[in-house]
């Protein structure tokens, strides 16, 4: 099977890009509507997204350090927390936030080889993975919400007339 390597810092970008795009021009009383994604409101779902760069960013520092990295949490661990840290931003704050995450995650990326981003290090779900494995999660995660955002939009346009 041969997978594309979508690792590259621009994907990562390109991938937050996509998200805000999803967001832009919704007011910000539309950030806090539950159920766009699943349950979850757009600034639920943003604090989920925000936590899970910044948990990767603190793995590749303690890899950094020499410690161990260990498993990365359970995926209710970090989307409980998550949105309770960041309810009381103004939606600027979060958008910034947001922004600030990814672009703290690729300054760290780059830091790496190709061979050290290839390198089997990163236990998940039992699994070793590699930082371009966990980047290519990360691109698709992005992906993944941005279009369940696109569709909850289509759909209000559609009922809205």
């Amino acid at each position: 099977m041969v997978t594309e390597i979508r690792s590259e810092t621009t994907d990562l970008d390109d991938a937050r890009q996509g998200l805000l795009d999803a967001v832009a021009g919704l007011p910000d009383a539309a950030f806090d509507q539950a159920g766009v994604i699943g349950v979850w409101s757009i600034r639920a779902c943003f604090a989920h997204l925000i936590a899970w760069d910044r948990w990767i960013v603190h793995a590749m520092e303690r890899w950094d350090e020499g410690e161990a990295i260990g498993e990365l949490p359970a995926e209710h661990a970090v989307n409980d927390y998550a949105p309770r840290e960041w309810e009381h931003f103004q939606i600027s704050e979060l958008l910034r936030s947001l922004e600030q995450a990814r672009a703290e995650l690729r300054a760290r990326v780059r830091r790496f080889s190709d061979a050290e981003r290839g390198r089997a290090q990163y236990r998940v779900a039992g699994e070793l993975w590699s930082l371009d494995d966990v980047t290519d999660a990360l691109i698709d995660h992005d992906e993944e919400h941005a279009g369940e955002i696109r569709a909850w939009r289509a759909t209000a346009a559609k009922a809205a007339g």
